[in-house]
């Protein structure tokens, strides 16, 4: 006994430690160096460990499964008490609790590796996605600067069956439930919708400042043991984020047994992307960073997310394409062109995005991880918004990402960007990018980037915004690749574009460029999908339909995707193998015929009219939320509120519901995106609608026609729209739509001959309070851009009417004016009348009708003192302008408050032929002075208006060096705004002083040196200009220009009358943004301004302005922090080594 007694003693001596504990950091794999952190957060129940280790193996996947192919990469794991199921009893620490603990920790480890500021990325699995998105909103302008760094340091997260929602009577059997842990996961929870929407919105402020912080969902496809999805994919999906999804149930999803699993080959692939992109970040790491505001004016919301909802490519599918021939050779050329040709529904958008992410991600071959490559990347949307189907969407998106990548790219951008703001006010609001534009900002940034890094432009979907678009888009490339063809291509990076378009016959490369057809190439992609889907069919009948399929699909992956569905569904309905087989020959090859007995085939052909109608006519698409109100109401709908329409047999109380209703009416060819829009499943399908499916649909008349079918669907939906508006309560979701466009529903039936008599009962007119009340509305909402138009206060349905152009209504009121006493001159609180909205818009019919009338007053002013004729030539309207001038009733020269003329809106807006109109009567003054004393010239010179200066000047009549109150001239303006050609255009002329003072006592070439405008070489080269001219001030050009940032060659250390020298105020500003030289204007970037005037070595640094500040003193004096420390710490350095 005692022998064992002391066995037992030794062997407690020998003891072990205390396991180590579950909760807290712990690293899978450190690593020296690295490029990012990646921290796994466990879920609901799970461990540290165990949440991430597949059965039969002894460690967690990224353990080991991850380092072989992240080797750069710190892998982190989190755990955190989380059972809310175990005796004897369960934490009782709130989510907020868990996620402030797992910031702290995370900040500290992080300080203690001296790595605090290193990329972060996030995989957290259920529960640990919503502590992980709580920890970053806490770390978010926390005022601890250290807890910031995990806001400042995120990259991305990774959602794995995180939930938005789910009830707490999941969890069966509980003997000591951690209620406030579980709470938070019920749908309606408060906090859990305050992380949602706050997470949400975090993620727009990023993207939209330029600094988009990546999110990726997966969800589980399989039921738990007890027979049900635990977090389905609605719940687990993100506004705006596509979901992937993996093979397993909610526990299994995590467990990965081998590098081979796609669940790991998928989420790899998003790590690899990630980290090469904070590769990329690193290797750009000290440059300046680009304007956010000029950044958010160049983004928009669905900028992305036709991106998102392209399908990801079918496992074992689309790796024929990097392995093809001619895309090796067009990756290998240092110039390419790419044009991937295919018939509609061939795969081609699925194919671009695949190659897009195997760029992103660095799996090309010959490719690293290393690689500086920038990936810019545009996927049109003709079903999406009016931004996702144009030019000027493709140039906003790619100047946005250019911008956010490479902000030193394109200065003329953001100072285009900056003078607009700081005259006309904000963007969106004041004014807008045009389409025009921004081409040129795209090619003169590209020659920039490719001094230091190759670009590769992916374009998807190039026929979706339209054949001449697209045509002069191809055009477009061809341009750009040979004007960088001319350059010294040894000095510059690699440039190649990508895109998809059908085959149209008139679009052709001409030689300039590579080709492949998927159809002939993706036989085997069918193949595997076909095989794939059908697998368990055929287990089940040994069927030969999957042959059949492939056989008969001919390289149209859309049709095999379609037959494989309807396959499917007649299986579930019972039918018998043979009738499934005939089936599938019946289905047409064509996709027209295939659609057509769709429709032919819709059992609520009623509802599912409504529905394609909505769909195909909404002006923006629709949320499913949205629908659901849209297909309850109609136009002769009886009900008189809303909580009356829940009543109604068509009601569909929540989206899935709707989602699935969505499906059965459209027999398929309708979709519920990931971001919870409904579409069309394909671009061939909304083109069959608009030719040929809506007038088959819509079988109310024989002799219909499509264009009469898009006639009466508007109608109808204007009257749904109104009808909501009318409703008793004032509630979203439907209320922003309806407020928006039911004008603009109206104005369309309105073109299409549908009559409008109806709507004066609608609004119940002659009263104004549904006007009024949707004026409010509309205010409210700020909805105003595009072709929206918001009315004034007091404003009549004709003032509305006349605004969007609806004559058939504008003929309604007339007609019945005089039987209810309605006034056709009718003022709104800005005293305008319906003839000034007219001539403003153009509306050339309402114009007319409203002057047939003789009771409207030609020359009415408004608050602005404006005319009609003056809001037309200011807009642009010519036809308006003939038509009111024809009348002989106006005041053509008549003068606002301003004092500018209709003449004048039409010069400084740059309407040439309105201008032209106006000087072909012969009764304007061409010379008239507003009351600042600017003439017509001034006006067209500071808005760049070349083509006006040389009509006024072809006159002669115009007095070209004409001083406006301020002493100004035209040139003067012109230098000041930048406007090149027209500097050069008044110097050739001969007849300007080039170095005429204002009443300050500046020069075109002091206001040019100021604004860093390259009209400065001009100026310079006449040789006429004095370049050390002291203004009023004793500052010279140079002094201006150095405040600005920018270098010169003259008396570089010319005084003010403040004792400041040009280096004096170089200093103050920082040095920083449009630095130039004065010679050639090429940007530089950093601190050249600075470095200049110390390379002349004629500058002294502590020379003393009037109250005793050398450059020297005013840098090392200011306190700085962020940027400006380490800005204004590099100009002490460059200072004290010039002493």
């Amino acid at each position: 006994m005692r022998k064992w007694l002391r066995k037992k003693r030794g062997i407690a001596r020998e003891a072990p430690e205390a396991p180590e504990s579950p909760y807290g950091l712990k690293v899978w794999h450190d690593c020296p160096g690295a490029t990012a952190d990646i921290c796994f957060v466990h879920g609901l129940n799970g461990n540290r460990d165990s949440t991430w280790t597949a059965a039969g193996q002894s460690a967690p996947w990224p353990q080991t499964l991850l380092p072989p192919e992240l080797g750069n990469a710190r892998i982190l794991a989190y755990g955190y008490d989380a059972d809310v199921v175990r005796a004897p009893v369960a934490s009782t620490i709130r989510l907020n609790g868990h996620a402030t603990n797992f910031m702290t920790d995370l900040a500290f480890d992080r300080l203690g590796c001296n790595a605090a500021s290193r990329p972060l990325i996030f995989v957290a699995h259920s529960l640990g996605g919503l502590i992980s998105k709580e920890a970053i909103l806490l770390s978010r302008n926390n005022p601890d600067h250290h807890l910031c760094d995990i806001f400042d340091s995120t990259k991305g997260i990774i959602f794995m069956g995180t939930p938005q929602g789910m009830p707490v009577r999941a969890i069966s059997v509980v003997k000591s439930v951690n209620r406030k842990l579980l709470e938070v996961l019920e749908p309606d929870h408060q906090y859990l919708e305050s992380i949602q929407s706050r997470f949400l919105n975090m993620i727009r402020e990023q993207r939209e400042g330029g600094r988009p912080l990546e999110v990726t969902c997966f969800f589980e496809e399989l039921p738990l043991s007890v027979g049900r999805v635990v977090v389905s994919r609605e719940s687990a999906t993100f506004d705006s984020f596509s979901p992937i999804a993996i093979h397993a149930d909610h526990r299994e999803m995590v467990r990965f047994a081998s590098a081979e699993d796609p669940g790991f080959r998928a989420l790899l692939g998003i790590l690899r992307l990630w980290i090469s992109q904070v590769g990329n970040a690193h290797r750009r790491e000290g440059r300046t960073e680009a304007p956010s505001d000029c950044l958010k004016s160049l983004a928009f919301p669905e900028m992305d997310s036709r991106f998102r909802d392209v399908r990801q490519a079918h496992p074992k599918t689309c790796g024929w394409l990097l392995k093809h021939d001619t895309y090796k050779r067009w990756a290998a050329y240092d110039r390419g062109l790419l044009w991937i040709k295919g018939k509609p529904g061939s795969g081609k958008s699925t194919l671009l995005k695949y190659a897009l992410d195997n760029h992103r991600g660095g799996a090309m071959p010959d490719a690293s991880s290393e690689s500086n490559d920038l990936i810019l990347s545009f996927f049109f949307h003709n079903r999406g918004g009016e931004l996702q189907k144009t030019p000027l969407g493709l140039f906003r998106s790619l100047l946005h990402q250019v911008l956010r990548e490479v902000p030193y790219a394109s200065p003329a951008l953001v100072e285009v960007f900056e003078t607009r703001r700081r005259e006309m006010g904000e963007p969106g609001e004041k004014w807008q990018w045009h389409q025009e534009e921004l081409p040129s900002f795209f090619r003169s940034s590209l020659a920039k980037i490719l001094e230091t890094r190759s670009v590769w432009l992916f374009v998807d979907a190039l026929d979706e915004c339209g054949k001449d678009n697209a045509i002069d888009l191809v055009e477009s490339f061809k341009l750009m690749l040979g004007s960088l063809e001319s350059l010294s291509t040894g000095c510059l990076g690699q440039f190649h574009i990508c895109f998809t378009c059908r085959p149209y016959p008139i679009l052709d490369l001409d030689g300039d460029g590579f080709e492949i057809c998927p159809a002939t190439e993706n036989g085997g992609d069918i193949s595997t999908f076909v095989d794939d889907r059908l697998s368990a069919f055929c287990a089940r009948t040994s069927s030969a339909i999957p042959a059949l399929i492939k056989e008969r699909a001919a390289g149209v992956f859309l049709w095999a995707c379609l037959v494989v569905k309807r396959v499917l569904d007649l299986e579930r309905e019972g039918v018998g193998l043979r009738k499934i087989e005939a089936a599938v020959y019946a289905i047409p090859l064509e996709l027209d015929e295939l659609y057509k007995q769709l429709i032919l085939s819709m059992r609520s052909r009623a509802s599912s009219l409504k529905l394609i109608q909505w769909v195909i006519c909404a002006m923006q698409p629709l949320s499913v939320d949205e629908l659901r109100w849209a297909m309850v109401i109609d136009a002769d709908c009886p009900y008189k509120s809303l909580r009356e329409c829940q009543s109604a047999e068509d009601y569909v109380s929540d989206d899935s519901q709707m989602t699935r209703r969505v499906q059965t009416l459209s027999c398929g060819l309708a979709e519920v995106t990931a971001t919870q829009v409904v579409q069309f499943i394909h671009q061939t399908v909304k083109d069959f609608f608009f030719e040929k499916g809506l007038s088959l649909l819509d079988n109310s008349s024989p002799s219909l026609t499509t264009n009469m079918a898009l006639g009466r669907a508007h109608f109808r939906l204007s009257r749904i729209c109104i009808r909501y508006l009318a409703m008793e309560e004032i509630e979203f979701p439907f209320l922003p739509y309806a407020a928006q466009y039911w004008a603009v529903h109206t104005k369309c039936s309105d073109e299409d001959s549908v009559p409008q008599d109806d709507l004066l009962e609608l609004f119940d007119w002659p009263s104004s309070a549904l006007v009024e009340r949707w004026s409010h509305v509309f205010g409210a909402l700020h909805l105003e851009y595009g072709s929206s138009i918001c009315p004034a206060d007091n404003a009549t349905l004709l003032h509305v009417m006349s605004m969007y152009g609806v004559s058939g209504v504008v003929t309604a009121i007339i007609t019945k004016a005089d039987q209810t006493a309605t006034d056709i001159d009718t003022r709104d609180n800005k005293k305008r009348t319906p003839l000034s909205y007219a001539a403003q818009y153009g509306h050339l019919a309402v114009a007319k009708l409203l002057l047939d009338t003789e009771k409207v007053d030609i020359d009415s002013k408004d608050t602005n003192g404006q005319t009609p004729l003056s809001w037309a030539a200011e807009h642009g309207q010519e036809a308006v302008t003939k038509v009111l001038l024809d009348t002989g009733k106006v005041d053509i020269d008549a003068k606002d408050d301003q004092g500018l003329t209709p003449l004048s809106w039409a010069a400084l807006r740059g309407h040439l032929a309105v201008v032209k109109v106006l000087l072909d009567t012969g009764k304007v003054d061409i010379d008239s002075k507003d009351d600042k004393g600017r003439t017509l010239l001034s006006w067209a010179a500071e808005c760049g208006q070349e083509a006006v200066m040389k009509v006024l000047l072809d006159t002669g009549k115009v007095d070209i060096d004409s001083k406006d109150n301020q002493g100004r001239t035209p040139l003067s303006w012109a230098a000041r705004e930048g406007c090149e050609d027209v500097v050069k255009f008044l110097l050739d002329t001969g007849k300007v002083d080039i170095d005429s003072k204002d009443d300050k006592g500046r020069t075109p070439l002091s206001w040019a040196a100021e604004c860093g405008q390259e009209a400065v070489k001009f100026l310079l080269d006449t040789g006429k200009v004095d370049i050390n001219s002291k203004d009023n001030q004793g500052r010279t050009p140079l002094s201006w220009a150095a405040g600005e940032g920018c270098e010169n060659v003259a008396d570089i250390d010319s005084r003010d009358e403040d004792g400041r020298t040009p280096l004096w105020h170089a200093v103050k500003t920082g040095g920083i943004e449009s630095l130039k030289r004065w010679g050639g204007w090429g940007y530089l970037g950093g601190l050249g301004c600075i470095e200049l005037l110390l390379g002349t070595g004629k500058v002294d640094i502590n020379s003393k302005d009037n109250e005793g500040h050398s450059p020297l003193s005013l840098a090392t004096g200011r306190e700085h922090t962020g940027w400006r420390y380490k800005r204004y710490k590099d100009i002490v350095k460059l200072l004290e080594s010039a002493k």
